[in-house]
């Protein structure tokens, strides 16, 4: 794939903490920009509490849409965000290359109950163009098997 041809990568799981640990990895192995969605948002809204207070839930959305449109723009770039902002916004990334890496339930964020689980098990499994299965909470591991389906899905390029 040439340089012109690169796409976005955007890693998801039910993990915010390791999905940023993968990505920060996975871009320094793969030679690619990082970047975590949702610190873009705090970054570009300064006091995003203080926006949505005297501004409102609305404009706060719109304000975090538009974040995320740039995001869109990034190139050659591995990206991240949490659940919520995904569920919300993973339409404007259908050009990226979405990946949920699905852990082991005992490994996901603080998980209320089973039912909340398997929810957004489904909706990830349903948005994503890769799931890849993770048996171990390794970060190393989990890069190395990504960067080895990446290479079976774009060895004819």
């Amino acid at each position: 794939m040439s340089d012109k041809e690169a796409i976005n990568i955007m890693i998801v799981s039910l993990n915010y903490d390791f999905s940023k640990k993968i990505c920060e990895n996975l871009a320094q192995k793969m030679d690619m920009q990082y970047a975590d969605c949702y610190d873009l948002i705090v970054y570009d809204l300064i006091r995003p509490n203080e926006v949505l207070d005297k501004c409102g839930i609305e404009y706060f959305k719109r304000r975090e849409r538009d974040v995320l449109k740039r995001c869109v723009d990034y190139y050659n770039t591995v990206l991240t965000m949490n659940y919520e902002l995904f569920k919300d916004n993973y339409t404007i990334f259908n050009k990226s290359l979405i990946i949920y890496l699905l852990l082991p339930e005992d490994k996901v964020d603080k998980v209320t109950n089973k039912i909340v689980y398997e929810n957004r098990n489904t909706f990830l499994c349903a948005h994503s163009d890769k799931v890849i299965k993770l048996q171990e909470f390794e970060i190393e591991k989990s890069v190395k098997k990504i960067i080895e389906i990446l290479g079976e899905m774009y060895e004819d390029c």
